[in-house]
């Protein structure tokens, strides 16, 4: 089978997007300092995505599908924010 030549853009995205959002329920189960831990990984990785949008923006057209999967990305973590930042009884 002849694999695909995986291009620059794909290969970051594989390696710096693989992401999976919490489930309420799962959220519900976890300790508080596991919450906090989820919610300092997702502010940072908001915090460095907002960054990188930045710098790409400076850049050329062939940067704007990575600016794309950069907002889905950030706002994916947005939303998770919001809901992890909640008490439990809350959720």
């Amino acid at each position: 089978a002849e694999e695909k030549p995986v291009g620059k853009e794909e290969e970051y995205l594989e390696k710096f997007l693989p992401f999976k959002f919490q489930g309420l329920d799962e959220l519900r189960r976890m300790k508080e300092e596991d919450r906090r831990r989820l919610l300092r990984k997702n502010a940072t990785c908001l915090s460095l995505f907002i960054s990188a949008k930045q710098l790409f923006g400076r850049l050329k057209d062939e940067w704007d599908d990575m600016k794309h999967d950069l907002d889905q990305a950030a706002l994916g973590y947005m939303k998770e924010l919001v809901v992890i930042a909640k008490e439990p009884e809350e959720l």
